[in-house]
């Protein structure tokens, strides 16, 4: 088992208050619920019997992710990493219900399970000691493969306006997220380095590779009318503690991988909504989001790899160093339809 990591810090500088947020959420794992249902009690709690009538949204949304979900493992002095694309489009539905003040929204998003053009980056680094005592790094294994790619994202969440400033109000929001994303690798294209460089093809389906990201999240909210029929928000929320678990079958080696890592997170979102006629809203939005965990990885040899020389079925490697990330963007559009309840 090799030394345990430092996680990428999700920002740089030092940040006392989320520091200090990060250790609450650490040793108290089940923190994070508490504080939502406890929010949202207090958020419903604050509305008066005799309060406008509750408005309800439903519509549908399509969008385009982008980015990527990368991992990397440490062994030795080798390292090994493989990105994973978000280059996949989306639709699914948006629900949220508002009473006065306050807000509560569910939304989920899907992309169905198709080739998208795009290719999986696996690159395998050997680290070398140089004469000044620092590390270099030299590829070693390079290949692209293939994809057949689905992703999963969901999202419920809550806020609450406290500040109002003429057209403008401000509050505060927290949620739960959800992205999930699965791939099936066809056609390895693979570059050796070395004194000569020799490419090698394998055909096929190679390698299946799931990843789920949850987390909680706390933050701020911001709404702007204008002209009496448009709105702009602003989101901002911080994540202190995402889990992350995520699986991959190397096919033809016969070994299955599987990770478990923690960490923070953060995203951005801005949106903007038209009020059409009879109704109907018209709505585009778009997210910024950014992911990094630390953990181990845990490999089970199911077969005999044919790549070596000995048979390593039912061998094992436990407490490899592992870092999962995530970085996205989406862009998105909808159409709802706005009703008051009775």
């Amino acid at each position: 088992m090799v030394r345990r990591r430092s996680a990428k810090p999700l920002f740089t500088g030092s940040n006392p208050v989320a520091a200090s947020i990060n250790l609450l959420w650490i040793f108290m794992p089940r923190l994070q619920a508490s504080i939502f249902w406890a929010f949202i009690f207090v958020l419903t709690s604050t509305l008066p019997a005799f309060a406008a009538k509750p408005t309800v949204n439903f519509g549908l949304q399509a969008g385009y992710l982008r980015g990527n979900t990368t991992y990397d493992i440490t062994l030795g002095t080798g390292t090994s990493e493989l990105k994973w694309p978000l280059d996949m489009y989306m639709a699914g539905f948006k629900y949220s219900l508002s009473y006065k003040d306050f807000g509560f929204s569910v939304s989920y998003l899907k992309a169905p399970s198709r080739r998208y053009g795009t290719f999986m980056e696996d690159t395998d680094l050997e680290l070398n000691g140089s004469s000044s005592g620092s590390s270099q790094a030299s590829r070693l294994i390079y290949s692209e493969t293939g994809l057949k790619a689905e992703g999963n994202v969901a999202n419920i969440g809550a806020h609450l306006f406290l500040m109002h400033y003429g057209h403008s109000s401000c509050g505060l929001r927290a949620g739960y997220s959800y992205y999930s994303f699965t791939y099936s690798g066809y056609d390895t294209l693979q570059v050796t380095t070395g004194s000569e460089n020799s490419g090698i093809f394998v055909p096929g389906h190679v390698i299946y590779y799931k990843v789920d990201y949850r987390s909680w999240y706390a933050g701020l909210e911001y709404r702007l009318e204008l002209l009496r029929r448009m709105y702009l928000f602003a989101n901002l929320d911080y994540s202190p503690k995402v889990r992350v678990k995520d699986k991959d079958d190397h096919l033809l080696r016969y070994k299955l991988s599987r990770g478990n890592c923690t960490g923070e997170g953060v995203s951005i979102s801005l949106s903007a909504m038209y009020m059409l006629a009879h109704g109907w809203c018209a709505y585009v939005d778009g997210i910024y989001g950014r992911i990094r965990t630390d953990g181990v990885q845990d490999q089970v040899w199911y077969g005999d790899d044919p790549g070596t020389a000995f048979n390593e079925t039912g061998y094992a490697i436990i407490g490899i160093d592992q870092d999962i990330d995530l970085d996205l963007r989406y862009i998105g559009i909808g159409l709802v339809y706005t009703f008051q309840v009775e």
